[in-house]
C-alpha cells in the first residue's frame, strides 16, 4: 500500500501498531510455531519485538531510499500521538511541498504496467 501512495505523491503516515502482536500475521516457520499452545504467543511477542527492533523502515518508499521519507510510528501507538504527528505536517508547508516529489522519486519512473504488457506482448510475438 505504502509503495502505491508513494507512486502517485500522496504524503502520508505509516503507522505499525504493536499494541497487540498477537494479532500480527507471520509467514513461514514463525507463524507455525507461534501456534503452538501456551507458548505460541509468548514466541509470537518475542519474535514481533525483534523484529520490530531490527528492521530499520517498514514503508517500502523509506527501505528504497534508506532514509524516512515517509515518516512510521511504531510501537505502543496512541492516537493522540498519530494525531499530534497529522498535525504538525499539516502545517509543515515545507514537507507538503517536497515530500510528493521525493515519493514519486523513490518509486523510480512511472509505466511499469505498459513496459510489462509490451514485454508479454514481444514474448508473445516471438512464440509465433
Amino acid at each position: 500500500n505504502t509503495a502505491e501512495i508513494a507512486a502517485i505523491g500522496t504524503p502520508m503516515i505509516s503507522i505499525f501498531p504493536l499494541n497487540r502482536p498477537e494479532g500480527i500475521p507471520l509467514e513461514g516457520a514463525l507463524d507455525w510455531l507461534c501456534r503452538v499452545p501456551f507458548l505460541g504467543m509468548m514466541i509470537k511477542k518475542l519474535a514481533v519485538g525483534l523484529i520490530s527492533r531490527r528492521v530499520k523502515f517498514f514503508a517500502l518508499p523509506n527501505i528504497k531510499t534508506g532514509s524516512e521519507i515517509v515518516p512510521e510510528i511504531r510501537g505502543n501507538v496512541r492516537s493522540e500521538e498519530i494525531a499530534a504527528l497529522a498535525l504538525k505536517l499539516i502545517k509543515d508547508t515545507a514537507w507538503l511541498a517536497k515530500a510528493p516529489e521525493e515519493l514519486r522519486d523513490a518509486m523510480g519512473p512511472r509505466g511499469a504496467a505498459a513496459n510489462i504488457a509490451d514485454e508479454v506482448a514481444m514474448i508473445m510475438e516471438d512464440a509465433k
